[in-house]
């Protein structure tokens, strides 16, 4: 993982805070009590370094090492105390709307930063986040519509199928293999015109698998089953023509009204 625009000298400020510690000189033949206030954490020191010296020399720091607000400590408002420390790391990762790309960008990141900040020992209790919220929160929505959708599609299915069963009895076999077909070649389509998955797309396709029942089902319950093949297969066109029809027609209708719509949600309904 590349970063770029990183601070002058490349150390940031936790790593010239201990260079500053590191070269402070202290009065090593003072007593005990008046080296305490030595600002000298690391290396050789006589007195233990205890939080009230650490915040101490913290706070002088501030007022000798450079801080920007890409590199800087926070304090609490109230109680102005250190209570964590941000640091802006710039990479050269290119952006992308695609989930496929996005994911990779931020599986690439949890593997480089994590084990950074957090370590084994879960010591530093950090996290990272992106410049800009609203990646993270595109991410997040992008990851939850896919699951989401998974879950709905199957779901809807399962209940179809279970609706068939139950109206249906033996032809629900039948019934099953059509809607499967129905759903595989609407998805299909979908995918030859170039759609990706989205808010709109996922509840697009979960209205494919009612759609494709709604039909079924018409067909399928004014089929008799006492008749011979041919004239059961005549009777179930005759009787279903007509709902099935005008849901038809409603549909090219409602579709029509969007037809020159320039909204891109409207543009994939009437698409679909």
């Amino acid at each position: 993982l590349n970063f770029s625009n990183l601070p002058v000298g490349d150390k940031f400020w936790p790593e010239r805070f201990i260079e500053w510690t590191s070269s402070t000189a202290c009065n090593l033949t003072s007593t005990i009590s008046a080296s305490s206030h030595c600002c000298k954490l690391f290396g050789n020191r006589i007195a233990p370094v205890s939080p009230s010296i650490f915040d101490h020399c913290i706070r002088l720091s501030t007022t000798i090492l450079p801080t920007g607000y890409n590199d800087t400590l926070i304090w609490d408002r109230q109680t102005h105390k250190l209570v964590g420390y941000t640091a802006l790391l710039p990479t050269k990762l290119i952006y992308s709307h695609r989930f496929a790309n996005l994911s990779a960008s931020f599986e690439l990141l949890d593997q480089t930063i994590k084990p950074i900040i957090n370590g084994e020992e879960d010591l530093l209790k950090g996290w990272y986040t992106t410049e800009w919220g609203v990646i993270s929160q595109w991410f997040d929505l992008q990851r939850s519509i896919i699951q989401d959708c998974k879950q709905s599609f199957i779901v809807s299915l399962l209940v179809v199928l279970l609706f068939s069963a139950v109206m249906l009895r033996l032809n629900s076999i039948y019934a099953t293999l059509t809607i499967v077909s129905i759903v595989c070649c609407t998805l299909g389509m979908l995918l030859l015109l170039g759609w990706e998955i989205g808010v709109l797309e996922a509840v697009i396709l979960v209205v494919v698998v009612g759609l494709s029942f709604d039909y079924t089902l018409h067909f399928g319950a004014t089929m008799p089953s006492k008749v011979c093949p041919i004239h059961s297969l005549q009777l179930a066109i005759r009787g279903a023509i007509r709902p099935i029809l005008m849901s038809t027609v409603s549909s090219i209708l409602a579709g029509a009204v969007m037809l020159f719509a320039e909204t891109h949600a409207f543009f994939q309904v009437e698409n679909f």
